[in-house]
């Protein structure tokens, strides 16, 4: 996936489902620049986010749960994740629908 994120902090839904992308696709929200003094939060008005039915790996970063903070939706599955949801899932205060299926 291309480091796009920075150059779109108005974008309200991300969907990549139903491809072969490989990789890890919540890489690039654990590395973006803290732009906040409140600890993250730099996508405030992403409501979607659903990367499922691909071929992404990895687990999900807590700095990732931090950013996708006013997600409304977050479907991951039908992918290769692996370990647990981090602690910082807590922090989606708004999500309404959620899809997840992990590998352990």
């Amino acid at each position: 996936l291309p480091d796009f994120f920075s150059s779109w902090p108005h974008l309200v839904s991300f969907d990549i489902e139903n491809n072969s992308l490989t990789g890890n696709p919540f890489t690039l929200l654990d590395t973006m620049p803290d732009l906040n003094d409140d600890g993250g939060d730099l996508l405030q008005d992403l409501q979607l986010f659903l990367v499922s039915f691909n071929d992404f790996t990895g687990n999900f970063p807590p700095a990732a749960a931090r950013q996708l903070s006013g997600t409304k939706q977050l479907w991951m599955a039908g992918n290769m994740f692996t370990g647990p949801l981090p602690t910082d899932i807590g922090f989606l205060d708004g999500l309404g629908k959620c899809l997840f299926l992990l590998n352990a």
